[in-house]
């Protein structure tokens, strides 16, 4: 199994556009995200013998976290982050963790550089995604476009219906899924300390989850 534990807060989802699904959505994110566009997705099978294709087209709904909530909180939140996972590397599996660890200074330098490509770049854009993946000697941070299909654990919309989510990704794992049950486990319970102690403080704790892909 090629694919990595991400911790990843969405910025803009993408349902198919259904009571259901509309339900669900506003259950999980109705507080914060806002409606952006509407559109029509057309899909269709080959031509089959009768010459007819198979319909499989859909109408779908798009809603985003505010861009200046990103914006504004990202400072903050990313050193409280980090920090607890300091903490909870150093007092619960110091020794036992095998993924890199960045010191302060070099933390700080990278939050600050993320923070200026948020500033100059729309978030669901190719420029911030390839602009954070050309950041030197980045180790976390990066832009993930996930839909249910591709994640074989973790993703936070329950359906067999099209959805699809941009996130901005804070943290992966060094090992691959399955190879260091460990990490996993410091992962969650990372997620569960954020979204417990701070998610009346910084929305963007509020919508923390971790999946693998």
């Amino acid at each position: 199994m090629a694919a990595y534990y991400h911790i990843l807060v969405p910025f803009e989802v993408s349902i198919q556009d259904s009571p259901e699904l509309e339900k669900q959505f506003v259950g999980i994110y109705g507080d914060d995200f806002i409606w952006k566009s509407d559109k029509h997705i057309e899909r269709f099978s080959p031509e089959l013998p009768n010459g007819k294709r198979l319909d499989w087209s859909y109408d779908e709904k798009t809603y985003l976290l505010p861009e200046e909530i990103v914006r504004n909180e990202f400072v903050a939140f990313t050193r409280v982050l980090f920090e607890e996972w300091r903490n909870l590397y150093e007092l619960k599996f110091k020794g036992k963790f095998y993924a890199t660890q960045m010191n302060i200074q070099d933390l700080e330098l990278q939050i600050a550089q993320v923070q200026s490509l948020l500033e100059r770049y729309p978030l669901a854009s190719d420029e911030l995604e390839e602009s954070l993946t050309d950041l030197h000697d980045n180790y976390y941070f990066g832009i993930e476009g996930i839909s249910p299909q591709f994640v074989y654990q973790g993703y936070p919309i329950k359906t067999d219906k099209h959805t699809s989510l941009l996130a901005l990704d804070f943290l992966h794992s060094y090992e691959k899924m399955g190879v260091y049950p460990d990490e996993y486990a410091a992962m969650f319970m990372l997620v569960d300390r954020i979204k417990e102690k701070y998610d009346q403080q910084f929305v963007l704790a509020k919508y923390l989850f971790i999946a693998g892909y």
